[in-house]
């Protein structure tokens, strides 16, 4: 049995000075059956592991801390598959809850589409016109760049701006008229935005198969590495995606075993500030009273109001400038 007065590997720890005592208060108060598993998770040198197990750790102590009562990996009748806690509220309500990470990098793709559409537009420059350059839509994969180039060329004859909107990817372009001969580097922006929510609807997916019929309501809970997802003002957007995730193209409900979203997005790539809980309308069981200390958004027929709540800091009592190993390295690391 591992004692908490061993240091954490260096290739984990990632604790500032002033958080490490909470974490390992936490780690104590983890059962102990589950501490060695859970400590070989902390130490990994996969960043993915890393992550995902101080995420477990972080819903134990939240839970713990509302005064729920929970069992870590609870048997499920007719499932071979284990889902991460059984949480129950003063024997009013019991709920499963499956924890995951959702990784996406938004950022680095668009820059990467950037580039690559300014290498391309250089091998058609013109010397009467400049061309700039929007990209409003990005589906992700390969920029088809033989294509685009041959859209230019068509509308340096036609001397007529006109956008490339073909295979999920849609680019504006207009012409500038020089004033000289002098043929001008291309200008290239990105005004658009990747789907940041596409991995969510993936995870959700994934996760609402994994157990079979519960008799219970089921809650996922998301680590979101894509700072600013679940920030207020991003509301209104995240509802959108919500009703692609919990309906078919045809407005159907489905995934209707799962309860609803818990969601938690990074603040500047560490501790995860931001958190809300988003029901899933037409969930089987829905929580009667759903984490009435946390954010939340309550939806109705009538309309979808946010709910203020506690910050995690609070709940947690933990200093402002926490911060933990669950971003992932850099590549230079």
């Amino acid at each position: 049995m591992p004692t908490f007065e061993q240091p954490i590997k260096p290739s984990a720890q990632r604790f500032s000075h002033s958080t490490l005592p909470k974490i390992e208060e936490w780690l104590r108060d983890y059962p102990s059956k589950h501490q060695p598993e859970l400590l070989g998770k902390l130490n990994s040198k996969v960043d993915i592991q890393r992550t995902s197990s101080c995420f477990e750790l972080l819903l134990h102590a939240l839970f713990r801390q509302m005064g729920f009562s929970l069992t870590i990996h609870p048997s499920i009748s007719g499932s071979k598959n284990r889902p991460d806690f059984l949480v129950e509220v003063h024997d009013q309500e019991r709920f499963y809850v499956e924890a995951c990470v959702v990784q996406g990098q938004p950022d680095i793709d668009q820059e990467k589409a950037s580039f690559s559409l300014q290498g391309c537009l250089e091998d058609v420059q013109s010397s009467i016109y400049t061309v700039q350059a929007s990209i409003h839509k990005n589906p992700g994969g390969t920029l088809p760049c033989k294509q685009i180039k041959n859209h230019v060329r068509k509308m340096f004859t036609a001397g007529e701006s006109n956008d490339y909107n073909r295979n999920g990817w849609h680019v504006e372009f207009s012409l500038i008229k020089n004033d000289s001969s002098i043929a001008r580097s291309p200008d290239v922006t990105f005004v658009g935005s990747l789907d940041e929510f596409e991995p969510i609807r993936k995870q959700v997916a994934k996760k609402a198969k994994d157990h079979g019929s519960l008799d219970s309501p089921f809650i996922i809970a998301l680590q979101i590495l894509t700072p600013g997802v679940l920030q207020q003002s991003s509301i209104d957007p995240f509802l959108s995606a919500l009703q692609t995730v919990f309906h078919d193209q045809s407005g159907r409900p489905r995934y209707r075993r799962v309860s609803g979203l818990l969601g938690f997005s990074n603040a500047d790539g560490g501790f995860p500030r931001s958190v809300c809980y988003y029901p899933n309308p037409k969930a089987k069981y829905p929580l009667t009273n759903p984490f009435p200390r946390l954010p939340r958004l309550r939806i109705t027929d009538a309309d979808n109001r946010f709910l203020p709540g506690d910050s995690l800091t609070s709940i947690l009592g933990l200093p402002d400038d926490s911060q933990f190993p669950w971003e992932p390295r850099a590549p230079d690391e």
